[in-house]
């Protein structure tokens, strides 16, 4: 325990995979499974891309790259800093945008469970299906953002489709 582990290229895995770290860091380049499960236990930093089947973070995760999936859980501090699409999207700790990204749910399940925050001019669009309501309200399920998971956002938050800064990053004049 107490020690750090760094891939710095991509991990490529026709299987599950399973991480687990305990006192220190997992940091990856981009981590890759062939329709199966990964697994992270202990802070975990991924750098690149992440495909997988089912995908948990039991403790602190730091992404940077795209992530999808199917099932996600995220049950610590989350950062993400790129889009994230998947059926369903479990964030049960703390989530802290930093960059322009977009989640999208194909089971139109967000389900946001502690607060999300970020600084200003960061963009976070919450995407569902196609011809899908939302509703920002305190129910849980299928269409439904929690309106009190927010306080602490201060960037762009779009609900039901993308927003896309003007080309100079002003978000004033984005569509």
């Amino acid at each position: 325990g107490g020690g750090d582990l760094s891939v710095r290229g991509n991990v490529s895995v026709d299987g599950a995979f399973s991480s687990s770290v305990a006192g220190g860091t997992a940091t990856y380049g981009s981590v890759t499974t062939s329709g199966a499960d990964q697994s992270y236990q202990g802070a975990t930093v991924v750098r690149g891309d992440i495909s997988a089947r089912d995908i948990r973070f039991a403790d602190a995760a730091d992404l940077r790259g795209v992530v999808s999936g199917r099932n996600m859980n995220f049950d610590g501090n989350t950062t993400i800093g790129a889009n994230l699409s998947g059926q369903d999207l479990h964030f049960n700790g703390p989530l802290t945008v930093t960059n322009e990204v977009v989640l999208r749910s194909s089971s139109n399940i967000f389900d946001f469970n502690d607060e999300v925050s970020s600084d200003s001019g960061v963009t976070l669009s919450i995407v569902p299906t196609a011809n899908t309501d939302m509703f920002v309200d305190l129910e849980d399920g299928a269409g439904h953002v929690a309106a009190d998971r927010f306080e602490n956002f201060k960037g762009t938050l779009t609900i039901g489709g993308q927003f896309t800064p003007a080309p100079d990053g002003d978000v004033l004049n984005g569509s």
